[in-house]
């Protein structure tokens, strides 16, 4: 297979990535930031990232929005303490993925849209997961078994051990990159 065939067919995890918050960390996952990502370079962990951010008026209302950051990299944060891939995306169909997802234009993508009381991001990264398993089959079948509806709860031990191994790296070197947990 020639070099461009294999940047075009290229397989890029999908990935949820939990961050920390001012007054939570490891072990109270319930209460952490998720976003999701499309790793296109493992090295820095950098690629396409889209969060759900909410938003605080000075009247005391709350909104949210979609933030999309074209180059995150994961390694310029300590806020991130670990990553689940949770599928693949091939490098030719990365712009369906955006375009699905959502790109900078708030009006492309999946809207932020509270649906119930107590909704937030990690509800918003449930719903793309919803959209991409089902349109596209981006999700792996080993992650999330056809029938079977993403919630919080199938995701929450293998978050839970991303944020203990990064937290154990990170007592060492504070530098550590967050800890991922690969698809094998």
């Amino acid at each position: 297979m020639g070099t461009v065939a294999k940047l075009v067919n290229a397989s890029l995890p999908v990935v949820i990535a939990q961050y920390s918050r001012d007054d939570y960390g490891a072990g109270q996952e319930e209460f952490l930031h998720w976003a999701l990502m499309v790793i296109v370079k493992r090295g820095s962990l950098e690629g396409p990232t889209w969060h759900a951010i909410d938003k605080h008026r000075p009247d005391g209302q709350v909104f949210w929005e979609r933030a999309y950051l074209p180059k995150a990299s994961l390694l310029r944060t300590s806020k991130c303490i670990g990553l689940v891939q949770i599928g693949i995306v091939k490098a030719r169909d990365l712009k369906s993925f955006i375009s699905v997802v959502g790109s900078g234009d708030p009006s492309t993508g999946h809207p932020v849209s509270p649906s119930f009381q107590g909704w937030r991001c990690k509800d918003w990264v449930l719903e793309v997961i919803e959209i991409i398993r089902e349109t596209e089959g981006w999700i792996d079948e080993s992650v999330l078994a056809p029938g079977r509806p993403a919630t919080r709860e199938v995701f929450y031990p293998a978050l839970r051990r991303v944020a203990q191994a990064t937290q154990q790296a990170r007592q060492s070197d504070p530098r550590s990159p967050p800890s991922v947990e690969w698809i094998e």
